[in-house]
């Protein structure tokens, strides 16, 4: 059958007005003649349903194009869109709305496509031109929505993405890939969406029309870093209180929405909201999160109820082929290693799925000597006090073991504040009973990097019983030194051990406050906390100034981000003093 394309040009124009005809903000001027250069018409978009010149939102420049061919797929479908047409879209409109609206051979609607061109969308689809004599490019289309709201969604967020990018130039467009190489600094990036007030967060339906991030330097500058086109699942995560029979606990709870419906996930428990009711339970993660989700899912098989924060989640059934017995078997074996952590104070959530065997057996030996508080033999060791290094997940636990009458060894964690550090003193070794400190201060860099159980609360313990002295100020001062480099280096207990610290810094500088060593070693812990103020950047200045000590006075201008002033003074030194000086934590803060 002959149909005229004028025909099929109005046929095209009638179904996209149908379409748009339930937006209630939005009026629809398209052109049957097709008159236009490049354009058919516009859509006029309105802040609410009022359409008023006051409440006039913006107007989007429309391309409408009939077919008779039938589309190639579901999702999206390839266009043929002219080149010097994308070019006047972008030099003359700052963006085009293009539809592509499918008809079969008796002018039966099949499918409307659409495609936004902002000046984003532009760029990359000419960044694909091959030739400069080329005329056409292949476009991908995605189905526009059938939803009202949707529609409504689509012309707004044009409007406010076209005034973002309107008028920037060209290198403000990061196209795909130029992210990631991008060498500037962003203040802000920011991801516009619009939600109606029955949207979550976490809602994918927003996202269906896609959206564009944008990136703000601190001199004002906006770029558009990145269109995201498509979403396949979003989730927010947060903590909450959760309760399964006589079970609770604080969790981080992981909600979201996919292509099959709503979900929430804590550790390895996974429960869909889309119909299917489905819960899942992984063993999955370090002790703590398996003691805390088996137990969880204990609650919720025995009691069919789990509650978000005080309110009624949902209910369950039974559990199909769930050995309750055999939960209960892994409960108490969780329970009894989260019991040792917990009794040593372990920081990282060791993961048993990925402990060697020797890191397994070093653990249940750690738990005989420390839980069950039994005296183990070590080989053929008969020495009256020992220490241990358990190597356990790329990290340590050191213990020491007190021979008994038995020849068995009572093992103890050599960082328990109960227990102290006796330096030797002079070429003579003496003890130094009269001054002892906490355990921790016994340990080097290396030491305190892998230590795994590092608790600063135990320190402060410590300190009540052992104080920093002026006796002992030096040996405190040195091992302040050596928690700075663990720190440095990427300390296993890395917020921990900064922690510690400042509790140790502030004490050495609290006996002297005119120690111009102890300033610079409280400022520079400070200024690894991003807690050096004002106050402390003119006493720095102050010290630059009045020191006669010139590992003083860099170690002030390294502080204060003077690089070239810091630089100068350690040229001065001679080679034995700044070998010395660069063995420093302080000399790690050069050029940061």
């Amino acid at each position: 059958m002959y149909i005229d394309n004028k025909k099929v040009g109005e046929a095209a124009v009638d179904y996209l007005s149908t379409a748009f005809a339930r937006v209630t903000n939005a009026l629809a001027h398209f052109e049957k003649n097709d008159t236009g250069v490049c354009i058919d018409g516009k859509i006029e978009v309105y802040a609410g349903t009022a359409m008023t010149k006051e409440s006039l939102y913006g107007e989007i420049p429309v391309q409408i194009k009939g077919t008779r061919t039938k589309p190639s797929g579901n999702n999206s479908v390839k266009y043929q869109v002219a080149i010097a047409d994308l070019e006047k879209y972008l030099e003359v409109y700052d963006g085009v709305l293009y539809f592509v609206v499918f008809m079969d051979k008796t002018l039966q609607l099949r499918q409307i496509y659409y495609k936004r061109f902002l000046p984003y969308d532009i760029r990359e689809a000419l960044r694909r031109k091959k030739t400069d004599d080329q005329k056409r490019l292949a476009v991908r289309f995605t189905p526009l929505p059938d939803d009202f709201l949707q529609l409504n969604r689509l012309c707004k967020e044009f409007i406010a993405d076209k005034r973002k990018q309107k008028g920037l130039d060209n290198d403000r467009f990061l196209m795909p890939g130029e992210l990631e190489d991008a060498k500037i600094e962003f203040e802000k990036v920011e991801l516009s969406k619009t939600f109606y007030s029955d949207e979550l967060p976490i809602s994918l339906k927003p996202f269906e029309t896609g959206a564009y991030l944008y990136g703000t330097t601190p001199e004002g500058k906006r770029y558009v870093l990145e269109k995201i086109s498509s979403i396949e699942v979003i989730s927010s995560t947060s903590n909450h209180t959760l309760k399964a029979g006589n079970f609770e606990c604080e969790a981080e709870v992981n909600i979201g929405e996919d292509h099959r419906g709503s979900f929430l996930t804590v550790g390895g428990i996974s429960l869909r909201f889309d119909g299917t009711g489905a819960i899942k339970y992984t063993d999955q993660g370090g002790f703590r999160n398996r003691l805390r989700d088996s137990k969880l899912f204990q609650g919720l098989a025995l009691s069919g109820e789990l509650f978000f924060d005080g309110s009624l989640l949902g209910r369950c059934g039974s559990f199909d082929n769930l050995d309750l017995d055999e939960l209960e078997r892994r409960i108490e074996t969780y329970e009894r290693y989260v019991s040792l952590m917990d009794l040593l104070d372990v920081v990282p959530d060791w993961d048993p799925s990925k402990l060697s065997k020797k890191e397994a057996g070093e653990i249940r030996r750690l738990a005989e000597g420390l839980v069950d508080e039994s005296h183990l033999p070590i080989g053929d060791h008969n020495e009256s006090l020992i220490a241990f290094n358990s190597d356990i997940a790329n990290s340590q636990i050191k213990t020491i073991g007190r021979l008994d009458k038995n020849g068995l060894y009572e093992i103890h964690n050599l960082i328990s504040p109960d227990l102290a550090f006796v330096p030797c003193r002079g070429e003579s070794g003496e003890l130094d009973a009269e001054n002892p400190m906490p355990t921790l201060f016994s340990l080097t860099s290396v030491d305190l990097r892998l230590l795994a159980n590092i608790n600063p609360a135990k320190l402060e313990q410590a300190l009540k019983k052992y104080p920093i002295t002026s006796n002992n100020a030096d040996t405190s001062n040195n091992a302040l030194l050596e928690m700075l480099a663990a720190y440095d280096k990427g300390a296993i207990c890395q917020k921990e051990i900064l922690v510690c610290c400042d509790i140790v810094s502030k004490a050495i500088l609290d006996l002297d406050l005119n120690s111009e060593i102890s300033a610079i070693n409280r400022a520079q812990t400070l200024h690894r906390m991003n807690k050096l103020d004002g106050k402390w950047r003119a006493r720095l200045r102050e010290l630059a100034v009045t020191t006669d000590s010139k590992a003083v006075r860099t170690s002030a201008f390294i502080l204060l981000g003077q690089t070239e002033l810091a630089k100068s003074c350690l040229n001065s030194f001679d080679e034995i003093e700044r070998k010395r000086f660069t063995t420093w934590p302080i000399y790690n803060l050069l050029d940061q």
